[in-house]
């Protein structure tokens, strides 16, 4: 099974927007960059397992 990256950063984004967190708070909250989020929402980047489940706790 192949993982589209790219539908997984538009659920980020949609999720960080309906609970009105900016990239950048995003960032600060699980330690990274806002460049580096904004890429993953992009499905540029790969979120590691470790990110993403403590972006789901974060947000």
């Amino acid at each position: 099974m192949k993982i589209n990256y790219k539908t997984i950063g538009k659920r980020i984004k949609i999720f960080r927007n309906e609970k009105n967190i900016t990239q950048e708070q995003l960032a600060y909250q699980i330690n990274s960059s806002p460049s580096h989020i904004c890429n993953i929402e992009r499905g540029i980047k790969k979120p590691s397992l470790q990110k993403y489940h403590i972006n789901n706790q974060s947000v």
